[in-house]
């Protein structure tokens, strides 16, 4: 929260699902950053709201369990990032912005043979 602060976004944050929508209406929001799974329901949940409500709502997903389905079904849906925990405030920040230095690095860097069959 510090660091989306100090990097100049006002922010609002939701512990749950309800939470989450509650505090969407409310602060309609430019910019989302969305746990995968909350205590009482699934972040992709709220996408279509926050969409609905804020047309170019830009939206990042994380979570602590990464899959090819899931990273395709919320970007699909129409999230600009998904990353796996932990992950860094700054590199959610830049992927929020739509300037990921490191993702260029990466799509570079090859991945291994034992982490394509993982």
């Amino acid at each position: 929260m510090r660091t989306f602060q100090r990097d100049g976004f006002d922010v609002a944050t939701a512990g749950s699902l309800k939470e989450a929508h509650d505090v969407a209406a409310e602060f309609g929001p430019d910019f989302a950053v969305l746990d995968l799974n909350l205590q009482d329901g699934y972040g992709m949940e709220l996408m279509a709201a926050l969409q609905e409500r804020r047309p170019g709502v830009r939206i990042v997903i994380v979570t602590g369990y990464d899959s090819i389905a899931s990273s395709l079904v919320a970007l699909e849906a129409g999230a600009v990032g998904y990353l796996v925990k932990p992950v860094r405030a700054e590199d959610v920040v830049e992927t929020l912005l739509g300037r990921n230095p490191e993702r260029e690095e990466l799509a570079e860097r090859p991945m291994s043979a034992d982490r394509v069959r993982w």
